[in-house]
C-alpha cells in the first residue's frame, strides 16, 4: 500500500474510533468534550482511560468484553466458580476486621448466630475458598496437556508443558509483587493505621513494615519480594505470610503445587488413561493421610477431575457413535431420565461437600468439648497427624472441596450459576481482586470502621449486629471492585499477554 494511502487509512481508523468513543463515553466524559478541547479529551483519556472501570469503556479501549458475556466453553464455569470464591475470600477477611471471633466458631459453641449454620458460613470462612482456589486450579492448567495426551500428540504436549514452566512463575508473582509495592508506598505515607480502631474484632489493624526514608522502603520492599518469589525459599508446606500482604501466603503454595501437577503429567503422559487415573488416586491418598501435604492432595485432585472428565466424554462420544438411529432415539429418551436421576444423586453429594467445607476452624476438636454439632461423627476419619498438628479441619475441608468440583464437573444444573454474567466477570478480576483486598481493607476499611464506629450507637461491639459493619461495606465494595478492575485491566492481563508474547518469540519453530 502507498505511504499516503496508508496514512489516510490511519488517518480514517482514527476518526472512526473518536467517533465510537464519543458515543458510547458515559454521560460525565461526553459532558466534558462539549466544553473542552478535543485533543485535550483525547489526551486525558489516553493518560487516565485506565482509570475508568472496564464495563464502563467501549470495546474499542480494552482487549476484554467489558462484562464478561456467557461462553459456549465447557469449562466456563471453572472462572465463574474461582470467581465467587475470591469474592467469599474478601468477605472472610473483612469479617476479621469488623467483627470478633465468634462468627468463626462453630455454632453454640460461645454464640449461635445464624452464619455459624453449616453452609452458611462458608460466606465468612477463607481455608474453604482457598482450598477451591487450588482444586479449581489443578484442573485448569492441566486441561489442555490431557487433551494433547487424549489424542496422542506429543509434540503439542511438549511445547504446552514448555510454555507453561516458562510463564508459570513470573505470570503468579510480577502482579503480587507489583501490588506489595503499592503496599508499600501507602505504608510510607503512613495509610496503614497503626493502632486498633476497636479492641472488639479479630484483627483490627495488619502492621507493615514502615520507613520513613523512601529509599529504604523501597529496599526492603525489594528484598523481602525477592525471597517471597524465591521456589528454593518456599516448599509446599510453608503458610508463611508476605510481610507487605498476608494474605499472599497462598502464592508460593499455587506455584509449588502447580510444579506437582506439571511433573505428574510429564511422568504419566504416556501411560494409559485408567492407569493414570489410578496412580493419581494413590497420589492423592498418600498425600492427604501419610504426607499431610493437602496443597498437593487438591491440585492433583484437580487433576484427576479434569482427566476424567476427558475420559468420560471420550467413552460417551465413542458409545453414541456406535448405535443405530433407533437405537440412539431409545437412548436419548432414556438418557434424559438418568440425567434428572443423575442431578438429583450430584445434588446429594454436594449438599455433602458443603457440609464438609463448613466444618468449623475452631472448635472442632475434643480439646474444645466436642462443640461442633455434627461433626462429631466425621472425627474418628481424620488421621493422628493433623490432631497433633492442631489442623484437624485441614483433612475434612480438603475433601469437601475436591467434592464440590467433582459434583460441578459433573452435573451442567449445578453449572449455571457459575456461567452469569457477572461470576464470570468476577472470574476475570478474581486474582486482581485477591491481591488487592487485603491493603484496600486495612488502609481505607479500617479508618471508615473508625469513623463508622463513632456514630451514634457505633461502639464498635459488631458481635452481635450488623449495621455497622453494613455501612463500612456500602462505601468499601464499590472501592475493592473498581481497584480490582484497573489491577486486572493495568497489570494483572498486560502481564498474561506479555509473557504468551515473550514466549512466542523466544520459542524454537524449527
Amino acid at each position: 500500500m502507498p505511504k499516503n494511502s496508508s496514512m489516510r487509512y490511519a488517518q480514517l481508523r482514527w476518526k472512526n474510533d473518536r467517533e465510537q468513543r464519543r458515543r458510547f463515553s458515559p454521560s460525565l466524559l461526553r459532558y466534558c468534550r462539549l466544553r473542552l478541547p478535543e485533543n485535550l479529551c483525547d489526551t486525558a483519556f489516553k493518560a487516565f482511560g485506565f482509570l475508568i472501570p472496564s464495563f464502563l469503556r467501549p470495546d474499542q479501549w480494552t482487549s476484554e468484553v467489558p462484562l464478561a458475556k456467557k461462553t459456549s466453553s465447557q469449562t466456563s464455569w471453572l472462572n465463574g466458580l474461582r470467581g465467587v470464591a475470591a469474592l467469599f475470600v474478601v468477605c472472610h477477611h473483612s469479617t476479621l476486621l469488623l467483627f470478633s471471633w465468634d462468627i468463626h466458631r462453630a455454632y453454640r459453641s460461645t454464640s449461635d448466630h445464624i452464619i455459624q449454620l453449616p453452609i452458611l458460613r462458608l460466606i465468612v470462612s477463607g481455608l474453604p475458598q482457598v482450598c477451591i482456589f487450588f482444586v479449581v486450579s489443578g484442573y485448569s492448567i492441566s486441561l489442555t496437556a490431557l487433551s494433547h495426551i487424549s489424542a496422542r500428540r506429543y509434540d503439542d504436549l511438549q511445547r504446552s508443558l514448555a510454555s507453561s514452566l516458562v510463564r508459570c512463575h513470573s505470570r503468579l508473582f510480577v502482579p503480587a509483587i507489583s501490588v506489595a509495592l503499592m503496599t508499600a508506598l501507602w505504608s510510607h505515607w503512613g495509610l496503614f493505621a497503626e493502632e486498633n480502631w476497636s479492641d472488639v474484632p479479630a484483627f483490627p489493624s495488619r502492621p507493615v513494615p514502615r520507613d520513613d526514608s523512601l529509599w529504604r522502603q523501597l529496599l526492603d520492599w525489594a528484598r523481602r519480594s525477592i525471597k517471597h518469589a524465591d521456589p528454593m525459599q518456599n516448599s509446599i508446606h510453608d503458610t508463611k505470610g508476605f510481610a507487605y500482604d498476608i494474605d499472599q501466603w497462598t502464592i508460593p503454595l499455587e506455584f509449588a503445587g502447580s510444579m506437582v501437577v506439571y511433573l505428574l503429567l510429564a511422568a504419566l503422559s504416556r501411560f494409559r488413561t485408567v492407569m493414570r487415573l489410578s496412580i493419581l488416586v494413590g497420589v492423592m491418598a498418600w498425600q492427604l493421610i501419610v504426607s499431610t501435604s493437602w496443597v498437593a492432595f487438591l491440585f492433583v485432585g484437580g487433576m484427576f477431575l479434569a482427566d476424567l472428565d476427558i475420559f468420560i466424554s471420550n467413552s460417551n462420544r465413542k458409545a453414541e457413535s456406535t448405535l443405530t438411529r433407533p437405537a440412539h432415539h431409545l437412548r436419548s429418551l432414556r438418557s434424559r431420565i438418568l440425567r434428572h436421576i443423575r442431578n438429583f444423586l450430584w445434588t446429594l453429594l454436594l449438599l455433602l461437600s458443603l457440609y464438609l467445607l463448613s466444618a468449623p476452624e475452631i472448635n472442632l476438636g475434643p480439646k474444645d468439648g466436642l462443640s461442633a454439632p455434627g461433626y462429631q461423627s466425621f472425627q474418628s476419619l481424620i488421621p493422628t497427624s493433623y490432631w497433633e498438628m492442631g489442623k484437624e479441619d485441614y483433612f475434612l475441608i480438603p475433601i469437601g472441596a475436591f467434592l464440590l468440583i467433582l459434583c460441578v464437573s459433573r452435573c451442567s444444573l449445578l453449572q449455571r450459576p457459575f456461567t452469569t454474567s457477572f461470576a464470570l466477570y468476577l472470574g476475570r478480576i478474581s486474582y486482581s481482586l485477591y491481591l488487592v483486598h487485603g491493603p484496600l481493607l486495612y488502609t481505607f476499611g479500617a479508618w471508615l470502621a473508625g469513623k463508622v464506629a463513632r456514630v451514634p450507637g457505633g461502639d464498635g461491639e459488631h458481635t452481635g449486629g450488623f449495621l455497622h459493619p453494613g455501612l463500612v461495606y456500602i462505601a468499601f465494595w464499590p472501592l475493592a471492585m473498581w481497584w480490582a478492575d484497573v489491577v486486572c485491566c493495568g497489570v494483572d492481563e498486560p502481564v498474561v499477554s506479555g509473557l504468551r508474547i515473550l514466549w512466542e518469540r523466544l520459542e524454537f519453530k524449527g
